[in-house]
């Protein structure tokens, strides 16, 4: 994956029973959400997303989950991505804000 730009940021927000991604929606290119945790490869659970995305996997409750969003341009190149942000089950509550988390 090509680095992050520091103008690409993702929020998380816990929302009912679900994280709720929010990122830019960049012109001519699409988004593609990848989910990953304890270290597993990454899981590309939405494709063409838009934001917000919601991901309604349950979060496990012993460690965090990670997501990034990666854009890619109409012949599937991958042109810009996200930071890395973290999920934790104890801090994302249902009533939280919605706050910037990054790596």
């Amino acid at each position: 994956m090509p680095s992050s730009s520091p103008t690409l940021e993702l929020q998380l927000q816990r929302v009912a029973s679900a994280v709720q991604l929010h990122f830019a929606e960049l012109p001519n290119r699409f988004a593609y959400v990848y989910r990953r945790h304890q270290g597993q490869a990454w899981e590309c659970i939405a494709h063409r997303a838009c934001s917000p995305c919601l991901d309604r996997k349950p979060l496990p409750s012993n460690t965090h989950v990670e997501y990034v969003v990666c854009y890619c341009d109409a012949n599937g190149t991958i042109t810009a991505t996200t930071s890395v942000a973290h999920a934790y089950p104890n801090v994302l509550s249902p009533n939280s804000s919605r706050a910037h988390l990054r790596s």
